[in-house]
């Protein structure tokens, strides 16, 4: 009798374990950074580098199938704004993700189109960049133009995806901490000497608008020196500029680190960002002008 009741509970949990892994084959969707969703009712993983057992606590994204079931990504938010507070990526892009990146704005889609499909293919095949330590050079002449978004997006898809920690900065103020770093007259300059190494050691690091500050010889050799060691160190680094590889004022060794180091994206020559403003406050600019 026992042994019945162990071949049916054994049997039972043969068909329980089969209908789990029918739910986990049957939804293979991914989002468009390739982050897999999670099953609407049962919420159990598919295959996700996250843990995630409750869904209340994150951030929520509801893709509806083809079929009417309704498929759902979380991300833990604690552990997630815990992550993206410390990489320095700032507020208004926390949680930019590649859908937020909409090619049709642009007037030149084909270069938009591009530079978003060349995100979404660094993010899929990441750690065979990070074998080599390339990063990226991401570039448009124009301000507003969707670099430093574009960059943020990759941060974040990274974060989630991998658990990287990257870290965020722009170039002025990579400048402004070295040279407090040179100093060792007072605490505030130690404090500066560490932030400057977490900066250096960072698995991951964004300098956002390379260029934008009148190029020294001091600067030329930070960079140096900054590039070379993470190059060697195989490193990612991620730059925006408004200036080509060509354009930039750096010296000559310091340029074809860069260049040695990182693949460019593209994006047009347009500023985007008013227009984007302008469609997120429209409910503010109908409050000013109610008569």
């Amino acid at each position: 009798m026992v042994e019945s009741q162990n071949q049916q509970l054994t049997q039972a949990s043969s068909i329980v374990m089969n209908m789990s892994t029918t739910c986990h084959t049957d939804v293979k969707l991914t989002d468009d950074e390739g982050n897999p969703y999670y099953y609407y009712m049962k919420n159990e993983p598919i295959e996700t580098p996250f843990n995630i057992h409750n869904v209340q606590e994150g951030k929520t994204y509801h893709i509806r199938r083809k079929d009417g079931g309704i498929n759902e990504y979380a991300v833990l938010k604690e552990n997630y704004d815990r992550t993206a507070l410390s990489t320095g990526i700032p507020q208004a892009y926390r949680y930019a993700r590649t859908k937020e990146f909409d090619y049709e704005r642009y007037t030149n889609l084909l270069v938009a189109k591009e530079a978003r499909q060349k995100s979404i293919n660094f993010i899929q095949h990441f750690n065979k960049f990070k074998d080599k330590g390339v990063g990226l050079y991401i570039h448009s002449p124009s301000t507003g133009s969707g670099k430093t978004l574009l960059a943020c997006i990759i941060a974040n898809g990274l974060i989630r995806q991998y658990k990287e920690q990257p870290r965020f900065i722009d170039a002025s103020s990579l400048f402004c901490e070295s040279r407090k770093a040179n100093r060792y007259s007072n605490n505030e300059d130690i404090r500066s000497e560490d932030r400057l190494r977490s900066i250096e050691n960072a698995n991951i690091l964004i300098i956002d608008d390379l260029g934008a500050d009148k190029a020294t010889d001091y600067t030329s050799s930070i960079l140096y020196g900054l590039i070379n060691k993470r190059t060697c160190l195989r490193k990612i680094t991620i730059i925006t500029s408004r200036k080509t590889l060509d354009e930039l004022k750096y010296n000559t060794s310091t340029v074809n680190q860069i260049r040695n180091s990182t693949r460019v994206i593209e994006l047009p020559n347009e500023n985007v960002g008013a227009k984007v403003a302008d469609e997120a406050n429209k409910d503010l600019d109908n409050l000013l002008n109610q008569v």
